[in-house]
């Protein structure tokens, strides 16, 4: 199993010693990027604390990183014409947030099919940031384009986080290149946009994936993968996971500064 850290300082305090209600909510916020990225909330003499939700969280077969089973904090249902402008918004901050740390992006597209890459590309001087995005919609595509294990592909289907962390860490590797020293943020979806369900997995069942650069949190990189469940129509559920995947960003980079 890999390492643990102590969230201390500020977020400590701030996550131990509220109600059990804010809690919920603050992890949604902060907790939930750092519980999947390795951490965990400590009490003062440096024993785990259970807080707000993270039970909820699943240890992935690699020892590694973890599936989210809540959305706190996320946006289940919304018409593309609200969600856009929020996309815009979100876009252009990460990217900015990106170029002053030296980051890139990379992404790792299934149902989205672009949409992601769109949300970078629409704001202007993204070129500096943005490298690409593997739209990899085919499940076979998955593997000889990104890597995805195959075998957990054909056991699992393409809807499964596990999937969806592979595809973002993958993707990041995929993108990097030698000048970058492996500062590639990578990003992915997988999911059915409906409007039917795909076998027995239902309409608006998507996972997104985040592989966050080494020296961001810890030493190594991290990769994590949300569970959303969305509701609308297709184009809806589309946009609604690249709100999403633009949304858990931003949550880690406010986590960060604090």
């Amino acid at each position: 199993m890999s390492a643990m850290w102590c969230v201390r300082g500020k977020l400590h305090e701030q996550l131990v010693n509220l109600p059990q209600t804010a809690t919920d909510r603050l992890v949604g916020r902060f907790g939930a990027v750092l519980y999947g990225l390795g951490f965990r909330v400590c009490s003062r003499d440096g024993k785990a604390a259970k807080v707000g939700n993270m039970e909820r969280y699943i240890q992935t077969p690699d020892g590694a990183s973890y599936a989210i089973q809540d959305m706190d904090g996320l946006t289940s249902s919304g018409t593309v014409a609200a969600v856009q402008p929020q996309c815009d918004t979100l876009a252009a901050n990460i990217l900015e947030t990106a170029k002053t740390r030296g980051w890139k992006i990379a992404a790792a597209e299934s149902l989205t099919a672009g949409l992601l890459a769109d949300a970078f590309v629409r704001i202007p001087g993204a070129s500096e940031v943005f490298l690409g995005s593997a739209v990899t919609y085919d499940i076979n595509a998955k593997a000889s384009v990104l890597g995805v294990d195959a075998d957990l592909l054909r056991a699992e289907g393409a809807v499964h986080p596990e999937v969806a962390r592979q595809m973002a860490e993958r993707t990041a590797y995929l993108y990097d290149q030698p000048q970058y020293e492996g500062h590639v943020l990578g990003l992915s979806t997988t999911g059915v946009a409906g409007p039917g369900p795909d076998g027995n997995k239902p309409a608006g069942l998507v996972y997104i994936g985040v592989s966050i650069p080494a020296g961001a949190l810890a030493d190594t990189r991290k990769t994590v993968a949300v569970k959303l469940r969305l509701s609308g129509s297709r184009e809806e559920v589309r946009h609604l996971s690249v709100l999403n995947v633009l949304r858990f960003v931003t949550q880690f980079t406010a986590s960060k500064k604090e």
